[in-house]
């Protein structure tokens, strides 16, 4: 579920509005961004989305896990 909601466009805003653009335009990616992420609480996502999640994750789709985040 975690791989699913990073994987979504919702927390890569979230990681372009805090991050720095370096040159070439790439993000300076570093782990303080991440713990900045508000997640909601794994006991209360849904069972099927929880799912969904999970399954966009493991089959790396983007579109289907903003879909559900």
């Amino acid at each position: 579920m975690l791989g699913g909601l990073l994987l979504s466009d919702v927390s890569n805003l979230f990681i372009e509005a805090y991050s720095v653009r370096m040159r070439g335009g790439f993000l300076r990616f570093q782990a303080q961004y991440l713990r900045r992420i508000r997640l909601p609480r794994r006991e209360s996502v849904d069972a099927d989305a929880a799912t969904s999640l999970a399954a966009a994750f493991d089959a790396r789709d983007r579109h289907a896990a903003t879909r559900v985040a």
